[in-house]
């Protein structure tokens, strides 16, 4: 039996119209997932803001300077940029960036004072600075239950993801947002001027936005903003939430015990990062093509791993290791030809996808604390272990962008 022709039509247009609306349903939910990411980041945001502080300095010289911090606790910790601490902030040597020698006055924005919605400025000590870190730890009295920010996994925030920077660009608009994404959750800089892990993002933001948390979505921190390329505002980043927690994990303690680096007129190395004793640089293609000319190259172990050692300080932990072993066993190095560190306790070092910089593991450790590295040895094209005990990390190298000295 044949089925009517008014039957067929309704069918059709029965499809058609749970067609359309399939679509429209799938176009609203696409809409409502924009509004609540927009929604979401925003009420971050009010949430989080008043967790954010514009903070001043005044130099010995009498020049002044802005940057931006962020509450770390309810009773007035308050981290920013090591840079912004230092009475002479010019990168280089230490003649520039001192540790031991921070800004005479520190002053603090700080809105809804103890929840009382009242905004004040006030000045604040300096608890510690971390020079090859760029941190600062400063504590604010009178605070008692502020707003504060909690860390999260910097590894957990991949590639293509948003974040947040929250801060005082240029001292011209106090908690100031910007909103970026992840470039690299792992980030090792090529030239190894930066000992540790770091946060690559593409936020857009300039000078005064040094000090700023970078957040996730929900408004974590997962590093520190205290880096920048001049003229490239949205290629930057900084500390990693990984050492992050490390360094000012051990400032607190210290503090809570009653040592401060400051008022008892010296320095030491009160967050006790270990200490190799290394200049080097990420293995990359020019070190691999380099190496690919020599006779009977195996190529399954010049690889992309590892990073180049182009000097060692006599007094570090591989240094000594150097003086006490045989000339056939010790760790050669050159600015091109040096022989190259592999791992350290079984980590991957490099600057390709999960591998690590050096101070990754060794700001883990304190001290006259052990590591083991795995090494390739060029004059024998073998891989060799070594067992290395940890020095003091000097104050000499103690300092940010350390591009020409031993900064792990």
């Amino acid at each position: 039996m044949p089925v009517p022709p008014a039957v067929i039509a309704a069918l059709i247009f029965g499809v058609v119209g749970f067609g359309i609306a399939v679509v429209a349903l799938v176009f609203a939910l696409l809409e409502f997932m924009d509004e609540r990411d927009e929604t979401t980041i925003a009420d971050m945001y009010v949430e989080k803001r008043d967790a954010i502080v514009t903070v001043f300095v005044e130099m010995t010289t009498g020049v002044t300077g802005k940057g931006s911090g962020f509450f770390v606790s309810p009773d007035g910790y308050v981290v920013t940029a090591g840079h912004n601490l230092f009475n002479d902030p010019v990168p280089g040597p230490p003649a520039g960036n001192d540790i031991t020698d921070k800004v005479p006055l520190v002053w603090v924005t700080v809105t809804n004072w103890n929840g009382t919605m009242e905004h004040r400025t006030v000045p604040a000590d300096i608890v510690g600075i971390d020079g090859a870190g760029d941190l600062g730890l400063l504590k604010i009295p009178g605070v008692t239950k502020h707003n504060f920010l909690e860390f999260c996994d910097n590894r957990l925030a991949q590639p293509g993801t948003p974040c947040v920077v929250i801060g005082d660009p240029n001292g011209m608009d106090h908690q100031s947002c910007t909103v970026g994404v992840v470039r690299d959750e792992m980030y090792t800089l090529i030239a190894g001027s930066m000992p540790h892990e770091q946060i690559h993002i593409d936020a857009d933001t300039m000078g005064g936005n040094s000090g700023s948390p970078i957040l996730n979505a929900e408004g974590d921190v997962i590093g520190i903003l205290n880096f920048g390329l001049a003229g490239q505002e949205t290629f930057n980043g900084g500390t990693a939430s990984s050492i992050m927690r490390v360094v000012i994990d051990r400032m607190l303690q210290d503090h809570a015990n009653g040592t401060n680096l400051w008022t008892s007129g010296t320095h030491r190395d009160y967050n006790l990062k270990g200490y190799l004793g290394l200049q080097w640089d990420p293995v990359q293609n020019s070190h691999i093509i380099h190496h690919s000319g020599a006779s009977g190259l195996d190529h399954t172990v010049f690889n992309h791993r590892g990073v180049v050692v182009q000097a060692l300080d006599a007094n570090g932990g591989l240094g000594v290791y150097n003086a006490a072993v045989a000339p056939g066993e010790q760790i050669n190095a050159h600015t091109t030809d040096g022989d190259w560190i592999l791992s350290i306790d079984g980590h991957d070092l490099g600057y390709l996808d999960n591998l690590i910089a050096p101070g990754t593991v060794t700001w883990h450790k304190k001290a006259g604390e052990t590591v083991t590295i795995e090494w390739l040895q060029h004059s024998t094209q073998t891989i060799k272990t070594a067992v290395i005990t940890l020095a003091a990390f000097p104050v000499t190298e103690d300092y940010p962008l350390n591009f020409s000295g031993y900064n792990c």
